[in-house]
């Protein structure tokens, strides 16, 4: 694990030395909030049907993260996001050849074997988490963006 935790602190110098210290502010809360909500109701859904991924594990931390209003709680929630972000990457460096694992391949064909991209390149939506079969708005399937007001 230490491995990982080296390339991240070179990531982060990397970061550092083409943009300096960043300081942004934390917004929109209220919309994180109603997508969290959203998330975790698709994520209980998944979880009960025996399909949960990293995708979704992942997403949901992030939306608790930034749903959240006081600072000592986003800081817990965002060392949860860091630690299941590590959780991928170890689980990607115990993937032989990079190659995706059974469970994944299966999905892509399940879901999408009218296309000939490659797995990797499988875009899904950051509201629902459903694989994007086409997008008007960068992120989010036609459904969620209409839903939201979303226009890109």
């Amino acid at each position: 694990m230490n491995h990982i935790f080296e390339e991240i602190a070179a990531e982060r110098q990397r970061q550092n030395d083409k943009w300096g210290e960043q300081n942004h502010p934390m917004l929109d809360r209220l919309d994180y909030v109603m997508q969290c909500k959203s998330l975790q109701d698709y994520f209980r859904r998944k979880l009960k049907a025996g399909e949960v991924d990293w995708h979704n594990i992942l997403l949901e931390e992030v939306y608790e993260a930034f749903a959240e209003t006081d600072p000592a709680r986003q800081r817990e929630e965002m060392i949860q996001v860091a630690a299941v972000a590590v959780q991928i990457i170890e689980y990607l460096d115990r993937q032989k050849n990079g190659s995706l694992d059974k469970f994944a391949k299966e999905f892509v064909e399940k879901t999408l074997p009218h296309r000939k991209k490659k797995a990797t390149q499988v875009e899904i939506c950051v509201h629902c988490g459903q694989p994007i079969r086409e997008s008007r708005c960068k992120g989010y399937c036609n459904q969620c963006a209409d839903e939201h007001g979303l226009v890109f």
